[in-house]
């Protein structure tokens, strides 16, 4: 499953990276129009502005290729900061250009608060969300009292800040419960479509999945794998007469052997059934025998109504280009060999009648 990390960082790389840059890129025609706007109406300081527009067209430009690159890496940290700045940046640019045109809060205050209001869905953490709202509506309110206004005009525009502050931690609250719901639920959905639900080994297609590559691997090395099928002895029979719950605890219990007896690389899945299958990558046909010869001892601690529970193992080394199909089925075939055995009483390779485990036999090129 993915971690808090991981789901921070595919996020920013789904979510920032494709819509950032291009809201950047949009401020930077709202900025040029604002220059064109006051250029048109002929406003004093027309210098000044022009400069403080220049400088904020590269800067925004710059930022939509910086946050773009970082986003789509999944860096985290870098994205926040760079959001931080970016919001400061447009707030103290934009305060500068309203105060040289004659404007004041009275524009800068309402284009600083849609920042805010615009960005909540779009933070990372909650400190880049904490400090850049406080750095969009800081740069507005030390122009609103360090300027001429008067009293109802800070009046008016303090509490406007102060109800923008108020609705953006509520939205941004709901889209972070919104967000780490949405996170559980699809932990729980990726479990769910990799893991079997009642003995929590891999399920039949994700041991596929995840044993395809490193079977070949070994294959394209010439490096040794073994495979290990594993099926309960009269598993029916348990079912029948102690009822589904005892079959299921049974399943559980060989699931917590196997995962306790297999080494971390060996990977261990539910094939369906009473079927248990096991890949042991950089393993010999010596060592997969003395592995299924502990576990069948350990599955010999299970108690039933009928006494110790068997286990019946065929275990194999792979042959040069044998592709994963056919091994397992050959493993298969050892596997109802050692039933087989077992059923009829009849001892293999040396161990007792039951449970029985079976090499499979290699079959020429």
């Amino acid at each position: 499953m993915k971690s808090p990390a991981e789901i921070r960082s595919e996020r920013v790389r789904t979510l920032v990276a494709p819509v950032v840059p291009a809201i950047a890129v949009g401020l930077t025609l709202a900025n040029v129009w604002i220059w064109v706007a006051h250029w048109l109406r002929d406003r004093p300081h027309l210098a000044e502005v022009t400069i403080i527009v220049a400088v904020k067209v590269v800067v925004l430009l710059a930022a939509a290729w910086y946050i773009r690159r970082v986003s789509l890496a999944g860096r985290v940290e870098a994205t926040g900061i760079s959001l931080v700045s970016l919001v400061g940046f447009t707030a103290a640019t934009t305060c500068l250009i309203t105060y040289y045109n004659g404007n004041g809060a009275a524009q800068s205050m309402p284009l600083c608060i849609m920042m805010p209001l615009l960005a909540f869905f779009f933070w990372p953490q909650t400190w880049h969300f904490v400090v850049g709202t406080l750095a969009a509506l800081v740069p507005p309110l030390i122009q609103l009292f360090v300027t001429d206004h008067s009293m109802d005009d800070r009046y008016m525009y303090g509490q406007l800040a102060a109800a923008t502050l108020v609705v953006s931690v509520f939205l941004y609250d709901r889209v972070r419960r919104a967000n780490h719901a949405i996170a559980r639920m699809a932990a729980d959905l990726e479990y769910r479509a990799a893991y079997d639900g009642l003995t929590g080994l891999h399920n039949r297609s994700h041991w596929f999945e995840r044993v395809t590559s490193a079977y070949e691997a070994c294959q394209r090395a010439g490096r040794p794998a073994s495979l290990l099928f594993l099926d309960i002895d009269r598993f029916k029979q348990h079912n029948d007469q102690a009822g589904h719950i005892e079959g299921d605890r049974l399943l559980r219990e060989v699931a917590i052997v196997l995962a306790e007896i297999s080494a971390a690389d060996q990977i261990v899945g539910r094939f369906g059934g009473d079927e248990f299958i096991v890949f042991l990558p950089e393993t010999e046909q010596a060592m997969a025998d003395d592995l299924a010869g502990r576990i069948r001892a350990a599955v010999a601690r299970i108690e039933t109504a009928e006494g110790a529970l068997g286990i019946s193992v065929g275990a194999s080394q792979a042959q040069p280009n044998e592709d994963l199909d056919q091994f397992i089925s050959r493993v298969d075939r050892a596997m109802f060999a050692a039933k087989t055995a077992s059923r009829a009483g009849i001892p293999s390779r040396g161990q007792p009648a039951s449970p029985q485990s079976v090499s499979a036999p290699v079959t020429p090129d």
